[in-house]
């Protein structure tokens, strides 16, 4: 049986890459979208 404290810190690392993951998705998108945007208009 996994301790509850070890499980509470699984869950809290599993949330934190996911946000992580989702600023990263979204900072890239973002990159992208603003390099196509300067590519369009310079």
């Amino acid at each position: 049986m996994l301790h509850p404290e070890l499980l509470r810190v699984a869950c809290q690392v599993c949330v934190l890459g996911l946000v992580l993951e989702g600023l990263v998705g979204f900072c890239a998108g973002f990159f992208v979208g603003m390099l196509s945007y300067v590519d369009e208009y310079l």
